[in-house]
């Protein structure tokens, strides 16, 4: 296998993106229920209200201040990385990023200068005005950390973005919220926190992303500000409008009610938000994928980002939301006092949140696909439907009024943007069993919860905890039994047997106890190919032990590098970890999972050697109907295909067996088998001739594969003429073919 380097291959799995930025998301969400958490225990309801007007205030003038830039940061990069152009990339982010934090300077320093007046006539608040000037002082920082990491994620890679904006800002402001109340501060002593905090990590964004881009080729900066402008332009009024409403009710409460309401109204937003922190954290990490599949192409790829995003959104917030829904006031009286009359507000707001697992990634969609001025749209009038409501409805019903003004708002907007993807985009509604199971369960379990925990004693420690229990394990079971597609089954299967050699020994004992037989023999090839690339690069591993058999006996390390340079090392980096199917990320820990791999699949090699191949037990394959899709590809006809047993096979091909016969393998039903051959030329680890070479062995008839050299030979010489139409319409070929 070729073992190129490209910027491709070196990007992070989305899998786990997924999973840093989830992790980022939990820090920072717990992080900032902290804050509000110990403003409310130390200094009361009142300051809650104070220090949310002046964060509330910052969060609005960010958007102001951003000019579409966060979004726009993204989008441009991950394009200019897709069409090889550095020197455009470089001119982007210097607009991007000194234009926006240019801005809030003088708006700051604006801020800064009227605090007096806005605390005392619109708020009626004298003493808010010294906490909001401190606070006016963070906003350029505060900018700056908003589309530096905008730019970074452009690479499509979320580590900065974790650990600078989801870790770093938000624990740092807890850590020095909490240190400089204890000294007896208040809450101009919480703002100052929050002003350190962004300054900080302002700083760290800033050199993370002059890193990163440093690492481009050099090139001439070319600077794209009539695009760059007007895609801004558009996005910034979309994104004004989404961010007011999260934000507007809050400064209309300010202006309408007292300090102590809206600090009550906070933190049961704030519960909520808890609930629906994953939603943040998954659409970034899948929007800049969004954005190069889209430049390519590949709407099969952008569904698939899409749906993935709304069903992985769903099934980790609907729970979190079932169990506020079931014990609110339980959770709400955590922060002390006078808050457990908001379970309302927090019941009302539920009902939003769970509407915006559809909405959030059907915004990211239309704007990483350049459709931004319908998201314009939707989102203006969303924001004028909310101002209106607010101003009709916190007058008569208070918090209550403004909690269904945003609830309404979201769940028409939730609406209207999946039937706009439908129509501009995809074409496919992202509904699935997977997406409905998990609404069910969240249902259910939000039910037994309530009618349990009604139950118990009137102790809220002992309901939060039974209201727990109940909800993970009703909701986590019915969504692992009847809530998993077949894929995400035989993953999940394979990752546990992965870190469990035993379970894996276990479940292929299973699998051919009840397995079928064939009577006929299998060719080798045509079980491999077209999906089971990953079969030649195990062979790779045992063929260097066979040639550098000194080698491995008496310097292991020197060997395993070997391995890791070559296909096995390939197939592990991009099969293994790529897909979640090892542990962990650190480099160290995956070298010992390399080496235990190794280790393992050698004594299959030694115990051939000892005992002969008939004592290597079974394989186990599987017939996939003609029109299967597996991750983009089908066949125009059935074909046997190997599910598990792939080092055995690899040792079969090593001694040059071309057949297999009844003996040696087991037929199991219902089971996809991986298209790892996709995976390792998504890539870059498989050259292209190297893959059509491999492909030639299972579609092209024998005597002429010696003239298959790239896709075009391929597709003008398989066996199965019907096969043509179906492999010309696989991703990989049209992107390195042309073929239409």
């Amino acid at each position: 296998m070729t073992q190129t380097s490209t910027p491709q291959a070196r990007r992070p799995s989305l899998a786990r993106d997924r999973g840093r930025s989830v992790l980022g998301a939990v820090v920072s969400n717990v992080a900032n229920v902290l804050v509000i958490l110990v403003i409310a225990r130390m200094l009361g309801v009142g300051a809650v209200g104070e220090y949310t007007l002046a964060f509330a205030v910052r969060a609005i003038l960010l958007l102001v201040c951003g000019l579409g830039m966060r979004t726009a940061m993204t989008r441009f990069v991950a394009a200019h990385l897709a069409t090889g152009d550095p020197g455009g990339l470089r001119g982007a982010v210097v607009l991007g990023v000194s234009v926006p934090v240019g801005v809030a300077s003088v708006v700051a320093l604006g801020w800064f200068v009227a605090a007096d007046a806005l605390a005392t006539s619109v708020f009626d608040e004298p003493e808010l005005a010294t906490t909001m000037q401190v606070v006016a002082l963070s906003l350029p920082f505060f900018v700056l950390v908003n589309v530096a990491l905008a730019a970074t994620q452009g690479f499509s890679s979320m580590q900065a973005y974790v650990w600078i904006g989801q870790v770093l800002e938000p624990g740092l402001r807890f850590a020095l919220t909490l240190l400089l109340l204890l000294l007896g501060g208040g809450t101009v002593a919480a703002a100052s926190a929050l002003l350190a905090a962004s300054v900080v990590s302002g700083i760290v964004a800033l050199a993370t992303l002059v890193r990163m881009v440093s690492t481009l080729p050099p090139a001439q900066r070319t600077y794209p500000g009539r695009a760059l402008t007007s895609f801004a332009a558009t996005s910034w009024v979309a994104s004004m409008a989404t961010q007011g409403l999260l934000w507007a009710d809050v400064v209309i409460l300010g202006a309408l009610v007292s300090t102590e309401e809206v600090g009550v109204y906070q933190v049961a937003a704030r519960v909520v938000l808890i609930g629906m922190f994953v939603i943040t954290a998954l659409n970034a990490a899948v929007s800049a994928r969004i954005a190069t599949a889209w430049v390519r192409g590949d709407i099969d790829a952008v569904d698939e980002r899409y749906t993935g995003t709304i069903l992985w959104s769903s099934r980790l917030t609907w729970p979190m939301l079932a169990g506020l829904v079931a014990v609110p006031t339980a959770v709400l009286q955590l922060f002390g006092a006078g808050f457990g009359d908001a379970s309302t507000v927090v019941l009302i707001l539920a009902v939003g949140a769970a509407a915006e697992v559809l909405g959030a990634p059907s915004a990211v969609l239309l704007n990483q696909i350049g459709r931004n001025g319908l998201n314009l749209v939707i989102n203006v009038s969303s924001l004028v439907v909310n101002v209106g409501l607010n101003f009709a409805l916190i007058p008569v019903y208070g918090i209550n009024g403004a909690a269904f003004a945003w609830a309404f708002t979201m769940a028409v907007g939730a609406v209207v943007r999946v039937v706009t993807v439908r129509r501009v985009a995809t074409g496919r509604w992202p509904w699935s069993r997977p997406l409905l199971v998990s609404l069910g369960a969240a249902l259910a379990a939000a039910l037994l919860a309530e009618l349990v925990t009604d139950l118990l004693p009137a102790n809220e420690w002992l309901r939060l905890a039974v209201a727990a229990v109940l909800v993970i394990g009703l909701y986590g079971s019915v969504v692992v039994l009847r809530g998993l597609s077949g894929a995400e089954r035989d993953a999940l299967s394979r990752a546990i047997s992965l870190r469990l050699p035993q379970l894996r020994r276990w479940r292929v004992q299973r699998q051919l106890r009840h397995a079928g037989s064939n009577d006929a023999s299998l060719r080798v090839d045509d079980l491999i190919s077209p999906f089971r690339a990953d079969v030649l690069a195990r062979a790779d591993l045992f063929r260097l032990a066979r040639e550098h058999a000194d080698l491995r006996v008496n310097d292991e390390p020197a060997f395993l590098r070997l391995a890791r340079a070559g296909g096995y090392g390939a197939w592990f980096d991009e099969v293994l970890v790529h897909k979640g199917h090892v542990p962990g990320s650190d480099p160290a820990a995956l070298e010992r999972t390399f080496r235990s791999i190794v280790r393992s699949s050698l004594q299959l090699l030694d115990r051939q050697d000892r005992l002969g191949r008939e004592s290597l037990g079974r394989v186990t394959v599987t017939r996939v109907p003609a029109g299967t899709e597996i991750d983009g590809w089908s066949l125009a006809e059935d074909r046997w295909v190997l599910v598990d047993g792939g080092h055995r096979v690899a040792l079969a091909l090593l001694d040059g067996v071309g057949t297999l016969t009844p003996a040696e393998y087991a037929v199991v039903n219902g089971q996809l088998p991986p298209n790892n051959t996709a995976r390792l030329l998504e890539s870059g680890r498989l050259a292209e001739e190297e893959a059509v070479q491999f492909l030639a062995r299972g579609l092209v008839p024998l005597g002429d594969r010696d003239q298959v050299h790239r896709w075009r030979d391929l597709l003008d010489r398989l066996a199965t003429p019907g096969n043509r139409e179906v492999v010309e319409a696989w991703p990989e070929v049209r992107a390195a073919s042309g073929a239409r």
